[in-house]
């Protein structure tokens, strides 16, 4: 609740503002779930109101701004994840983008031209990693479960769901050639898939006595190089026959 000279401001859990004058007797109600931007499921936070121009704060770190006198086209001027924390990045090979996913169970595309979301996909698990592919057409994402998607990036509609392992994907990367994608988690494993035979995998890197911390690939995409929690480092040479079979 947000109280002011005009009155009082409130939100709650149903996406509405609702205005109130000085003696608490309702003036309006303004419902973001339908607005423009609005979705199911928005739940109001904070408010503040201030002449004619009231802000908005939801639970998923978004802000409206409405215009009492426009009070049916609400503004939104700032989105972000929410729930818990934000570990996954990566930038698009060739476009001006960035993905981001977090532990809202979200991963978001963004402008880094225009600072705006461009398209958010809802996941079943939460998201640690994420890589684009070479091309940039492809986005891996790895779970806190152990498994991994790919998504086409133009729909992000999802191409393969693979569980492997047990323990959180923290680390993910396509190899230079677009060949390959390595995959380590906390199992202390790195798994390679090869993207041209739908992710089938090829290869499972095994010599770490703790979890992978970093994976890093030769520019000629033959050898993977891998760091884990224990401070050792570990060179694989890439099973190059087994995208023929």
């Amino acid at each position: 609740m947000y109280s002011c000279e005009e009155g009082f401001a409130t939100g709650g859990r149903d996406g509405c503002i609702r205005l109130w004058d000085v003696d608490f007797k309702p003036i309006t109600k303004i419902d973001l779930r339908e607005a423009e931007q609005g979705y199911k499921g928005l739940s109001i936070r904070s408010v503040c109101w201030r002449a004619d121009r009231i802000l908005a704060g939801t639970q998923d770190s978004e802000i409206f701004e409405v215009m009492v006198r426009d009070r049916d086209k609400p503004l939104l001027i700032m989105q972000g994840h929410s729930e818990g924390e934000l570990w996954a990045l990566d930038v698009h090979p060739k476009k001006p983008l960035a993905v981001t996913g977090s532990d809202d169970r979200s991963v978001r595309l963004w402008s880094l031209v225009d600072h705006a979301l461009i398209a958010r996909c809802n996941m079943e698990e939460a998201v640690r990693s994420v890589a684009f592919s070479v091309d940039g057409s492809q986005l891996a994402l790895g779970m806190k479960d152990g498994s991994f998607t790919v998504l086409r990036v133009r729909d992000m509609t999802e191409v393969v769901h693979i569980k492997d392992r047990k323990e959180v994907i923290h680390e993910m990367k396509f190899s230079p050639d677009g060949a390959y994608l390595a995959v380590g988690s906390n199992d202390g494993l790195v798994d390679i898939y090869a993207v041209a035979q739908r992710y089938k995998k090829v290869g499972e890197c095994s010599q770490s006595s703790s979890f992978i911390t970093h994976l890093d690939w030769t520019l000629d995409s033959k050898i993977l190089q891998t760091n884990d929690g224990a401070g050792d480092r570990f060179f694989y040479r890439m099973p190059r026959e087994s995208l023929g079979s």
